[in-house]
């Protein structure tokens, strides 16, 4: 990589004190004082601070330098329209570019002067003017704007960063939508531990004080990576309750919902939370693409994922999910004549910390006389984290390759064999088979309203690939079993990295076990390099029915040809 750096220090500029990583800032003032013996000690200071951030500056760039193919630091500010284009028109090619300049000057808005100001707004807002005029022809291909959580919230004495950071990410997204076939990404940062304007002494202590959570470098450099995939998104808000009165952060529930949670409360006497959905045909259109027999049934991998959100709203989406533990379906969820149907979800940690979830289903009989219907019909245990294990590599197995009929999916999509379709079409291929394994190739291909007017819903775990992982288990039961199975226990589920989606995934399932109506197997989705990143332990699926001999699939029938 290349990189080309504009920045207002001049790093390369000899210091006007000798400077030792052993000086202290008491130290530099005093050095300081004797070549300016008539300066304030806020002069001072602010002096002190400019050769520490020159320091920093030399150090991040002898890093880079020692990792890059080349690094290119141009002393400009990037208020400055010829400035910026003098220093990018030495290049032929800009691929790229990241704004992330920023200035401070948190100072309540009744004391507030005009060049403060405008010094913080045109930094951001300028700036980014600059760089897309300079950009033009150059062929570039991504613009990332780093804007601030304050874009979104507000903060005292910081009016003038609030509408900077709105401005330059309203401009990013007007440009998204000039020229849709680049990447523009805003990024609504929360306070950096460590690094950046907010680990500076005072503003990193008043921050403190206010109980802000600090996000950790190596936290907000994965989601910074994998933002970068997220073919949909342009703008994301990256930021954590405060820790001293996290309720304080939003007081009326309006940030505590999922796709899969509608309203969250506080549970009498427990620690736990109670979210609640109302399912209902008009607005859940993927009810519509796992039926059987006309009736809409909720998903193994829907239920786990609205478990899932509840546990991650219930730490504080704190991280992501790691693993599942003891998934289980002690019933279906089915929508009856297409009726709406009320659910809860629970949610509280155990003793060894695990966030224990269940779904309920409730019913309240017309008249009020007879008792309110309670059914349980999932069960998990969540861990949420913010460092994932890896899981390992393995061999895709080779065990027979062959040609597939072109009308191999109609064949497996029909509603007696596998009772989902439309969005759930997602085994794209059946790469290898013996009579215990079987290798699909899957792969999510958003293209159809999941929910009424949501195509591309932020889901906490892969839900399509999810079920496209249960749908291997019930193909290799027809070509073995002529089984109908449906998903009942897992003893574990561990992810490590993102699924994307319009990519293609090995889902690799072998049968371990089988016992009366029972099956029990391992499956592993897999990067093509052999990378696993889902790894689904003792799978045990539930057979409900035997396919009719006419329904019944064998290799000879799906015409597989050996390659």
């Amino acid at each position: 990589m290349h990189l080309v750096i504009l920045g207002r220090s001049r790093v390369e500029e000899e210091l006007e004190i000798a400077v030792t990583d052993a000086m202290d800032d008491t130290q530099i003032m005093a050095a300081l004082k004797t070549i300016h013996p008539n300066a304030k000690p806020v002069e001072l200071k602010n002096r002190t601070a400019r050769l520490r951030r020159i320091l920093t500056a030399r150090e991040n760039l002898a890093q880079l330098r020692a990792n890059a193919k080349a690094v290119d630091y141009h002393a400009v500010d990037v208020t400055d329209p010829e400035a910026v284009l003098k220093a990018t028109s030495r290049y032929d090619r800009i691929d790229g570019v990241i704004h992330a300049a920023g200035v401070d000057r948190s100072i309540m808005i009744e004391k507030k002067s005009m060049d403060d100001f405008n010094l913080v707004f045109d930094t951001k807002v300028k700036g980014m003017a600059n760089v897309l005029a300079a950009i033009e022809n150059k062929n570039c291909r991504y613009i990332i704007g780093f804007s601030s959580i304050t874009a979104r919230f507000g903060n005292e004495a910081q009016s003038d960063y609030t509408a900077g950071n709105d401005m330059m990410g309203a401009m990013i997204q007007a440009s998204a939508l000039k020229t849709p076939e680049l990447t523009y990404k805003v990024f609504d940062w929360t306070a950096w531990a460590e690094i950046g304007m907010a680990a500076q002494g005072t503003i990193e202590a008043v921050l403190k004080e206010k109980g802000i959570a600090f996000l950790p470098v190596a936290q907000g450099v994965r989601f910074f990576q994998e933002e970068l995939n997220n073919p949909v998104s342009n703008e994301v808000l990256i930021g954590a309750p405060p820790e001293k009165n996290p309720a304080a952060f939003d007081p009326d529930g309006l940030l505590a919902i999922g796709p899969f949670l509608d309203t969250v409360e506080k549970e009498a006497g427990r620690d736990g939370l109670k979210f609640k959905r109302l399912l209902e045909a008009d607005r859940d259109l993927f009810l519509f693409d796992h039926a059987r027999k006309g009736v809409p049934i909720f998903l193994g991998a829907t239920g786990l994922e609205t478990m899932a959100e509840a546990a991650l709203e219930y730490s504080g989406a704190q991280g992501r999910v790691l693993e599942v533990n003891d998934f289980k379906i002690p019933y279906g969820i089915k929508l009856l004549k297409n009726r709406p149907k009320h659910i809860e979800i629970y949610a509280e940690k155990n003793a060894d910390g695990l966030i224990e979830t269940e779904i309920h289903s409730v019913f309240t009989p017309p008249g009020g006389k007879a008792p309110v219907q309670d059914t349980l019909h999932y069960q998990g245990k969540f861990k949420i984290g913010t460092d994932s294990s890896v899981l390992g590599e393995i061999s895709v197995p080779a065990l027979s390759e062959f040609k597939v009929d072109a009308q191999w999916q109609e064949q497996i999509y029909q509603p007696d064999r596998l009772f989902m379709d439309g969005l759930f079409r997602s085994v794209e291929k059946l790469a290898s088979l013996d009579e215990d394994s079987l290798v699909t190739v899957v792969q999510w291909r958003p293209g159809r309203e999941f929910f009424k007017g949501q195509t591309y819903p932020e889901f906490a775990t892969p839900v399509v690939i999810m079920d496209a992982m249960f749908q291997t288990g019930g193909i290799l039961e027809f070509f073995t079993s002529a089984d109908v199975m449906l998903p009942y226990t897992i003893r574990k589920v561990l992810f490590s990295g993102t699924v994307l989606p319009d990519t293609p995934y090995f889902c690799v399932t072998r049968r371990l076990a089988q016992a009366g109506d029972t099956k029990t197997y391992h499956m592993q989705l897999v990067e093509p390099s052999g990378r696993v990143i889902i790894d689904i332990q003792d799978f045990e699926m539930v057979r409900v029915d035997r396919l009719a001999e006419e329904d019944r699939l064998a290799l000879s029938k799906l015409k597989l040809e050996t390659a």
